[in-house]
């Protein structure tokens, strides 16, 4: 699959279009590609598609959401093989509740910014360590 000139992409999931425009903004102008999904169902059904050419390297998702959550969408991800990092967005979950890390609602454009960076940083541990191959099945 193809990258796009080494920016990152990142897939935004949020039944509340208010709520994942904010997020698509804050991380478009953080220099990232970002792609848009209403809920788990959709963002699988983009993932799914070979025909986009397009890797995601982060999802970034609303713990509950109507059809598929986030919690259903990210252990989906993880059965599947190597997946993207998944970072949890949630104004009534706490970390014991997700399997990942967690952003708790409301939060300011920074912490969005700083969470993304750090999830999409590779691992100081591997040098071989290619976002892009982790999950482009």
């Amino acid at each position: 699959m193809a990258r796009n000139e080494g920016v990152a992409t990142v897939l935004v999931v949020d039944d509340e279009e208010v709520l994942r425009s904010y997020m698509a903004r804050v991380l478009q102008g953080e220099g990232y590609s970002v792609i848009e999904a209403e809920n788990g169902f959709e963002a699988l059904s983009f993932l799914s598609r070979k025909d986009t050419g397009v890797v995601v390297d982060l999802v970034i998702t609303d713990v509950r959401m109507p059809g598929m959550g986030g919690k259903d969408l990210a252990a989906t991800l993880a059965q599947g093989g190597a997946s993207p990092p998944v970072l949890f967005v949630s104004g009534s979950h706490t970390l014991a509740d997700v399997s990942g890390p967690l952003l708790r609602k409301p939060f300011l454009p920074d912490d969005l910014s700083a969470f993304a960076r750090a999830l999409l940083r590779p691992p100081p541990d591997s040098s071989s360590y290619e976002p892009s191959r982790a999950h482009s099945q």
